[in-house]
């Protein structure tokens, strides 16, 4: 009775229906696992801009704080030199050189300003390595915005 059952329309309908919901629940979990990592990418960018401005320690300390975290995660890969340089980047770019407004959402063309909660949205909509390469292809956080919206909107992959 089982083999039967494989091969009704009712039950393939259903097996495929599914399947769906199954893809759709592991890209949604993609999704927001991306969106949380970035948002800490970012918070770290903060951090490690705050203490550089804080102490005389330089950007060598990238070098030894990267060491230092690989020790203590040696699971995770994005804690290299080159990735905190980008978080500090990241962080800089969008944040630190903006003035963040208070409406949410909106960019101001006059005076070059970014509403933050807008970045955090925007930024974690495509992968981590596609937002750096944005940012160092760009000259505005407007026009990164921009790239960043056609990503989205066209699924362009970051060689596009």
């Amino acid at each position: 009775m089982s083999k039967e059952l494989q091969h009704t329309e009712i039950y393939k309908g259903w097996l495929n229906e599914i399947k769906s919901k199954i893809r759709t629940a592991r890209m949604k979990v993609a999704l927001a696992a991306n969106a949380e990592l970035t948002l800490f990418y970012l918070d770290l960018g903060k951090d490690i801009s705050e203490k550089l401005e804080q102490t005389t320690w330089g950007n060598k300390v990238l070098e030894i704080l990267a060491k230092d975290l690989k020790e203590e995660f040696p699971e995770s890969t994005g804690f290299s030199r080159t990735n905190l340089y980008s978080c500090l980047k990241l962080y800089s770019f969008y944040i630190k050189d903006s003035i963040v407004q208070h409406s949410v959402g909106q960019l101001n063309n006059d005076d070059m300003s970014v509403d933050l909660e807008f970045v955090q949205r925007s930024v974690g909509q495509i992968p981590w390595r596609h937002n750096v390469l944005i940012v160092s292809k760009t000259k505005s956080v407007q026009e990164a915005i921009f790239y960043i919206s056609k990503t989205v909107e066209n699924g362009w992959s970051s060689d596009v």
